[in-house]
């Protein structure tokens, strides 16, 4: 009686295991997925973000798309830092929010030029949007290996 009590248990234990790797993994998944999109936007921020801000520098209408763009960047990073991680993941998601933090500093050096009068040609030279996403977008390879 005993044995079968035991050899239950064992099964038992085996199943919960089981699902518990199942999970871990659907977490991982779902946190690439998440990650993905982020990626996404983030890519086609930086593509869109210089042309429109060179428009800017003519344009008070450009000025103004600018802006949007920028303060929705902004909360793009917001939601991504909001993701649930899983541990295996933190190290890197900790670079991202890293990269994110740089990101975010730029759009806010951007959005104060906006705000002053400033915007001008030495300001995008010196403060590219681009390379923190293309930071991004490395960390973001190595991510993908984990849902692998």
């Amino acid at each position: 009686m005993k044995l079968k009590l035991l050899g239950l248990a064992s099964a038992f234990m085996l199943l919960l295991g089981g699902c518990s790797l199942l999970e871990e993994a659907n977490d991982i998944l779902s946190y690439v997925n998440g990650v993905s999109n982020y990626v996404d936007k983030a890519t086609t921020f930086a593509q869109e973000a210089p042309q429109k801000a060179q428009q800017a520098l003519q344009d008070e209408q450009a000025v103004e798309d600018l802006k949007s763009e920028l303060e929705n960047m902004k909360k793009e990073i917001q939601a991504f830092d909001k993701l649930e991680v899983p541990g295996i993941a933190s190290d890197l998601h900790t670079q991202i929010e890293e990269k994110n933090a740089q990101l975010q500093d730029k759009i806010d050096l951007y959005l104060q030029h906006i705000e002053n009068g400033t915007l001008g040609e030495e300001v995008l030279k010196n403060e590219e949007l681009v390379q923190p996403i293309q930071d991004i977008m490395s960390i973001y390879e190595q991510i993908k290996e984990l849902g692998r």
